[in-house]
Parts: C-alpha cells; structure tokens; sequence
C-alpha cells in the first residue's frame, strides 16, 4: 500500500494517465462497493473515507464517530 499513496497521481492525469490509486478505486466502485476506507496521503496518519452515492442503498448508514475531534483539525485550506 505505501505505493499507492506515494505515487503522484496529479502528475499522471496531467499526463493522461491512469494512477494505480485509481485503477483501484474504479475497480471498486466497478464491483459495487459503497465505499472505500483509505489512507491520506498529505496525513500519514489520518483515513480519507470514500463514498460511491450511486451504490447506496436504504439501508447503507455513514457515521462520523468522535465528530468532536474534528474540530481540532480546523478548516480545511
């Protein structure tokens, strides 16, 4: 995994080229995830969570757990 959030994806697109990070989440949202739970890159240790709308159901739930820690994070730039 720390070749997927290594590599440069912005670069790749300026170069009409598909990131392996990519790749993986299409592949994903191909197969009918929901959802993906990823690492962040500008965060070594923070998660970026990633949500496909159009394969949600009724019954899919998302919740922020410990939502008070968010706002020691600050807002975003």
């Amino acid at each position: 995994m720390p070749q997927l959030v290594a590599e440069d994806w912005r670069a790749l697109m300026t170069r009409n080229k598909e990131s392996a990070s990519q790749a993986v989440g299409w592949a994903a949202y191909a197969a009918g995830f929901q959802g993906l739970k990823v690492l962040s890159k500008p965060d070594p240790d923070g998660i970026n969570v990633l949500v496909f709308p159009e394969t949600l159901t009724r019954t899919c739930r998302l919740e922020v757990m410990n939502a008070d820690e968010l706002d020691k994070l600050g807002t975003p730039s």
